[in-house]
């Protein structure tokens, strides 16, 4: 069995010309049982030479059809590059989708940021005094604000606008 494509397309090509050599032979057995006078002799040789053909073109499809098959469920074989195409596709696929979500997770971290930063900044803006523990509980209310708005921020997703007339 030889795996170059070339010779399988050479091979199928000899198999059609026995098929058309087959029914020519087949032809010509018609024509001598249609005489008058046939010969058993000749028609049983004619016949024995078709049939015999028939058998090698039998064996030669089977093997053709044996290869299609070991090629199209996916063994691997030197011809093909189907199971790598399969798996770079696959691959490709989780790749964009690792990148979609990268970018989702950024722009919400990007719209989070805003929020934190101006609820620190008046956070600390309301702080009167300056003593350490002033500063302490200004850091824990900001600590305290900031945690529950990005906590409101990440839970709430885009809604779609929703009309109210009936």
């Amino acid at each position: 069995m030889s795996a170059s494509p070339v010779a399988r397309i050479e091979q199928l090509d000899q198999i059609e010309k026995d098929v058309i050599a087959i029914l020519q032979s087949a032809g010509q057995v018609l024509q001598e049982i249609s005489k008058d006078r046939p010969s058993q002799k000749q028609s049983d040789q004619m016949c024995q030479q078709v049939m015999q053909n028939i058998k090698s073109v039998d064996t030669k499809l089977s093997e053709q059809i044996r290869y299609l098959t070991q090629v199209s469920t996916g063994h691997p074989h030197e011809g093909s590059s189907y199971p790598s195409q399969k798996i770079l596709q696959t691959a490709w696929h989780r790749l964009e989708h690792a990148r979609s979500r990268v970018s989702e997770l950024e722009r919400i971290r990007g719209q989070a940021t805003p929020i934190l930063n101006a609820s620190a900044a008046s956070s600390s803006s309301s702080a009167g005094s300056t003593g350490p523990t002033s500063t302490y509980n200004n850091a824990a209310q900001s600590s305290a604000s900031s945690s529950s708005t990005y906590s409101t921020v990440s839970n709430s997703a885009p809604r779609p606008a929703t009309s109210t007339s009936s």
